[in-house]
């Protein structure tokens, strides 16, 4: 089951789209906890948890041991609570109103969660508590996206090296470094397929790429 949610969700996980797999097997993560839950952070775990879906494909996650054991783990507010809790599997989960947002299913996440070049901006009250409840702008996050943005800014650069008229650098310069034209050819057509494949879902951190980059698609 593992391996398929990984494969899935492209090795990244679900919540923050990091790669971690070189690092950690990652965890099978409950965007509705089975075993119990909490309202609000602070709050103390009740019961029961959502058992019934413990094995539920629309309830499963592949997700970092960051985000799920350290961050989330058995938050899960609502908006309704506690009226609108379901409570056993004879409740209609439907009628919850769920304040974070699952990765897995939010049409257009964009529209509640941005990034304002490596910091991850709440746009909505679902956006604010999902970047509270998954820690988005924890330091090795920030530090990570960061690195990647910057890199991405310098692969953007290269790309469009021969698009200026006259060239912004010295081509000759460029060759000599590469060892030919050739080569440097390469390098470039290599840097513009890196920069147009940073936006695909497949790519990680794919959610800033898109708010930093907006002049490309968006899928």
């Amino acid at each position: 089951m593992k391996a398929l949610l990984k494969a899935d969700q492209h090795n990244k996980c679900a919540y923050c789209e990091t790669r971690f797999d070189h690092s950690s097997p990652g965890d099978v993560e409950h965007y509705r906890p089975k075993a119990g839950y909490r309202q609000t952070a602070a709050g103390q775990i009740q019961g029961p948890g959502y058992y019934w879906l413990a094995y539920d494909w629309q309830n499963l996650l592949f997700a970092c041991e960051d985000c799920n054991r350290v961050r989330k783990r058995q938050l899960f507010p609502l908006a309704n609570d506690p009226a609108g809790r379901a409570r056993m599997h004879h409740d209609d989960v439907a009628r919850e109103q769920p304040l974070l947002l699952n990765p897995a299913s939010t049409p257009d996440p964009e529209r509640h969660l941005t990034f304002a070049e490596e910091a991850a901006k709440g746009l909505t009250s679902h956006g604010r508590a999902s970047l509270s409840a998954y820690d988005l702008n924890r330091k090795e996050l920030l530090d990570d996206r960061r690195e990647r943005l910057r890199c991405l800014q310098d692969i953007e650069f290269l790309a469009q090296l021969f698009e200026f008229d006259p060239p912004v650098v010295d081509i000759q310069q460029l060759i000599t470094l590469y060892g030919s034209e050739e080569k440097l050819s390469l390098k470039i057509a290599q840097a513009r397929l890196d920069y147009q494949r940073a936006f695909l879902d497949s790519a990680e951190y794919a959610g800033m790429v898109r708010a930093n980059f907006e002049h490309l698609p968006h899928r």
